[in-house]
């Protein structure tokens, strides 16, 4: 059920980006991370178009998955103190 989740996710995504975006040719989705637990799963979806990223979750006692979708405002960098 994992791998099948993770590819509704990625059909799920796609559309979401067709809809937000006009120059879709080059989309290309990539999946993070994933992680099964019991009946759960989880997945962190990527894309090389915009700072957009998704996180879908799998509630596998309904069979049914949430898409939690995230724009990425700012990514700043700190030295790691001794």
């Amino acid at each position: 059920m994992h791998e099948k989740f993770i590819e509704q996710a990625l059909k799920q995504v796609e559309k979401t980006l067709i809809n937000k975006i006009d120059q879709v040719d080059d989309l290309r989705l990539f999946v993070v991370w994933s992680c099964k637990t019991l009946q759960n799963s989880k997945c962190l979806i990527g894309n090389n178009l915009t700072h957009d990223y998704f996180e879908a979750t799998l509630n596998g006692n309904d069979k049914e998955f949430y898409l939690d979708h995230y724009t990425k405002v700012s990514n700043t960098h700190y030295k790691l103190e001794d």
